[in-house]
């Protein structure tokens, strides 16, 4: 450095004799001298003589004490920065390219705590995954997070390199080393945790059958519920130090700080299980949905976020928990069997909705789920007999003509009209997509997320689209709906439909097959009127049963062949009790149809029934490979959507299946008994 010094001050003009002085000056003074006479010639060189080594004498002094200065300096900042290093607050170590430890600061050895840490790899020292030093070898910078006992720290790594003298653009780089900084983030780590925990999270919680419960209480009577049910919700609040607000006898408001609301989580949201247990004069147990909001950007968004949690969890069907995390959601709760709605005031207003987005409409199209069932086709029956009603073109869209449906047209041919449907029935993708207009109208039954769509492609085609469904919402459901209904309390997407005909026109009737299409559709999600069936269900079944549906056409539709009996008989006496209350069979080396998937279906159904059975599962494996799952519950114990889910499929609380592609039968067992002993547990 001090050569490099020097050598600019060499080059430095300040620096430079003055030459006026020591040369130019002596120089006219003996050119006058000699000009005078020639013998002034010797003293004239002698005076040059010593005027230049006067000259080069001063400049040379002068550039040593520069130098001496500077190298003062230099000495100075060297040694400062040698301590500063040495004795910072923040580790430092140099490895080698081979990564072996060639020096580090005194920090560094305090943070590593190793008394003898020389050529040490990085891995040896810090607590780092293998391979470590190799990725950071590789990059021009990096830094993560570390934790060493009970302290936090930031790891940055920087290459050290050997550059070319030659090179301009840094090409010819040799790496030579990697430095390592360590910064103490253990108070930034522990303030940010901090602020985590105390964020709002806000609960958002109503009263589910609060009209249900108290249509026949006398006045004390609720008053006593409210009270009951208030005192239990502040006890909750203070509980884990957090406030409540009373809207109405419905709807209340609490808050919690977010590390509260994690020791709500950790107790599964018993909440609920309290709520439920209040003692009412009525015949119904109360129950309570929750929607929880937390980590939004602000109170406005955290209420909005809270409120849409609340209509999820009432959508998929109450007495439940859904939690919104920046989008991501958790479910708490929905074990129990979905309270069925004695009012019919949404339906009214629905079915008045539905009618004049059809009149809007140039033309209908009605599609199930894919592999339709009785349900699904019987629910788009009836959609397209409202639109015949108003004279709007309509069809029914499918994938495919399956078993189910080619059985439904051939008993239903003595009804003597099952043409009409049979050439508005438009099967596949292409013949569906020519129906699109501007102003079409898609309207999906049975279903509401876009993959179980039987032609998935119209739902990205069509603009105005209308949602029918008895499912409980899913997160992926279809969005931008022009309307949307979705009753998980329903037995079915047929009783939906055939509630609608008492508000649609009080001069629609519908036909014979049209009747028993959907009164098929009520049978098979019911199982015969078994399971899911409330005061709504049976009034359905009898106003179908008026406008002429067929028992008989429906019994035989029911009915199985011999192959199938015998398969059923097989799977049945191969279930195994694999959890308390929880049985599942396998079907092996099966047929990838609809017929196949109708068998399992069947079966986990039969199973269901058993006394002590609360939850059923039938795992088909296929030939060509993969699997799919049918699962039934009572609603006593066990809430197979959400084990579904988790599998991802979905379906109703006592009735949900899946598709597993990539997994086989065992596999798919051990996935459904992790979800069984969640539900189980929380129980």
């Amino acid at each position: 450095m001090l050569e490099e010094i020097q050598k600019s001050l060499k080059n430095n003009f300040l620096f430079r004799p003055n030459y006026f002085t020591y040369i130019f000056g002596p120089l006219c003074l003996g050119a006058v001298l000699i000009w005078q006479s020639p013998l002034w010639i010797p003293f004239v060189q002698i005076i040059l003589i010593i005027s230049y080594k006067s000259g080069v004498k001063n400049y040379q002094k002068k550039v040593d004490q520069f130098s001496n200065f500077m190298s003062d300096i230099i000495r100075n900042v060297e040694k400062s920065n040698h301590h500063i290093i040495s004795h910072m607050q923040v580790g430092l170590a140099v490895f080698s390219s081979s990564n072996h430890l060639q020096w580090c600061n005194h920090k560094f050895n305090e943070i590593v705590n190793k008394n003898n840490t020389t050529d040490c790899p990085l891995e040896q020292l810090l607590p780092v995954p293998a391979g470590t030093f190799t990725t950071l070898l590789n990059k021009d910078s990096s830094r993560r997070l570390i934790s060493i006992g009970d302290f936090v720290f930031s790891m940055e790594s920087r290459q050290i390199t050997d550059q070319d003298k030659k090179s301009i653009t840094g090409k010819n780089q040799k790496l030579t080393g990697l430095a390592i900084y360590l910064y103490d983030f253990t108070n930034f780590v522990a303030l940010q945790k901090q602020y985590q925990n105390e964020k709002l999270a806000l609960c958002y919680i109503r009263f589910d059958n609060y009209d249900e419960i108290t249509h026949n209480l006398p006045e004390n009577g609720i008053i006593n519920l409210h009270a009951q049910t208030t005192e239990i919700l502040t006890k909750w609040a203070n509980e884990y130090n957090g406030f409540i607000v009373t809207m109405n006898n419905e709807f209340s408001l609490v808050g919690f700080s977010n590390e509260n609301l994690m020791k709500i989580i950790n107790n599964k949201f018993d909440i609920l299980d309290k709520l439920h247990n209040t003692n009412t004069s009525s015949h119904m147990n109360p129950t309570f949905s929750i929607g929880v909001a937390v980590n939004a950007d602000n109170l406005s968004t955290l209420f909005s976020k809270a409120q849409k949690a609340l209509d999820m969890a009432l959508n998929r069907g109450g007495d439940q928990t859904v939690i919104d995390n920046n989008g991501r959601l958790r479910y708490f709760g929905a074990t129990g069997t979905v309270v069925a709605k004695t009012n019919k005031v949404r339906a009214r207003i629905m079915a008045k909705e539905l009618r004049d987005q059809m009149n809007l409409a140039e033309n209908i199209i009605v599609m199930g789920h894919t592999k339709e069932d009785f349900d699904s086709y019987g629910a788009s029956v009836g959609i397209a007999c409202m639109a015949k009603f108003l004279n709007k073109p309509v069809n029914i869209a499918i994938g495919y003509v399956d078993d189910a449906i080619k059985r439904t047209f051939k008993l239903l041919k003595p009804l003597g009209i099952t043409d009409t449907y049979e050439k508005i029935t438009v099967i596949g993708k292409e013949e569906a997509l020519k129906l699109v207009t501007p102003n079409t109208l898609l309207i999906m039954v049975d279903h509401h997320r876009r993959q179980l769509g039987s032609i998935p492609e119209l739902i990205d085609t069509v603009q105005q689209k209308i949602v029918i469904d008895h499912h409980r919402r899913s997160e992926d459901i279809i969005k931008d709906t022009t309307l949307l209904y979705q009753e998980p309390s329903s037995s079915s997407t047929s009783e939906l439909i055939t509630e609608f005909f008492q508000y649609f026109d009080e001069s629609l009737k519908p036909t014979s097959l049209e009747a028993t299409c959907l009164y098929n559709g009520i049978l098979l999600d019911t199982k015969n009127f078994n399971i899911q069936t409330g005061d709504r269900t049976f009034e359905a079944a009898a106003l179908l049963r008026r406008f002429g549906a067929n028992i008989r056409i429906a019994n035989e539709l029911f009915s199985d062949t011999f192959d199938d009996v015998r398969i059923k008989a097989k799977l049945l006496s191969e279930t195994r009790l694999v959890a308390n209350g929880f049985v599942i069979a396998t079907y092996k080396n099966a047929e990838n149809n609809q017929k196949t998937n109708t068998i399992a279906a069947q079966v986990a159904d039969k199973l269901i029934l058993s006394n002590e059975v609360h939850g059923s599962c039938v795992i088909t494996e296929y030939k060509e490979g993969g699997c799919a799952v049918s699962a039934r519950s009572d609603g006593t114990i066990f809430n197979v959507q959400i084990i579904m889910e988790a599998l991802g499929g979905g379906g109703h609380q006592l009735a949900a299946a899946c598709q597993l592609t990539d997994k086989n039968a065992k596999e798919a067992e051990t996935l459904i008994l992790n979800e069984v002993a969640k539900q189980l547990e929380e129980k």
